[in-house]
Parts: structure tokens; sequence; C-alpha cells
């Protein structure tokens, strides 16, 4: 298994990888990029996820096998991240003011 620390470091040399390759240097334009790209993403997990429930056409069905929507659905998570970080959001803070949020509403407890 991976720590958050962990995931956090990753998603650093990501986001360094894709400066690197794309070198956006104005700042809305990068976020804005990210963002489209999350949309992007989104798009291909909602294609896995009809697939999954048989609501395609058949040829995507065909297609269809569980580990690219786990593939997809994991794509989306990392680019909200970068998004996030793109953001300046603290994520590691963000997520544990969250959870604590919803332990308060007794929604996890």
């Amino acid at each position: 298994m991976i720590t958050f620390d962990e995931v956090l470091v990753v998603l650093e040399h990501i986001k360094a990888d894709l400066n690197k390759l794309y070198k956006i240097e104005d700042k809305e334009k990068k976020t804005l990029a990210i963002f489209a790209k999350v949309t992007e993403e989104m798009g291909e997990l909602s294609d896995e996820i009809l697939s999954s429930m048989h609501l395609q056409k058949q040829s995507k069905l065909e297609k269809y096998d569980r580990k690219k929507l786990e593939s997809e659905y994991t794509d989306v998570l990392v680019t909200v991240m970068l998004l996030g970080l793109a953001l300046d959001v603290d994520l590691k803070k963000a997520l544990h003011k969250r959870f604590k949020k919803d332990r308060k509403l007794k929604k996890w407890a």
C-alpha cells in the first residue's frame, strides 16, 4: 500500500513532468488546461461505467474490461488531485477537514 504522503510526492513528480512536457507558463491557463483534462478523464470513466452496465453500443461492450474501468477511475482521481495542487489546495489538510466534518455529522463513525 501507499501512504497519502507518498501519493503527494508522486503527484509532485507528475506535476513536474507535465510542466516540462507542456511548458504553460501562465498559471490560469495551466489550471484551465488541467480542468479540461479532468473533464476528458470523466468522459472516459463515463464510457467505462456505461459499458459495465451494458449501456453502450456492442462494439464498446466487446472491449469492456474491468481493469480499464479501474484505470480510468484512477486517472480521474489523479487528475483531480493535480487540479487541487494547481489551485494551491493543501490536499491533506482539506481531506482531513472534510472527514472531520463528516464524523461530526455522524455520516461515518
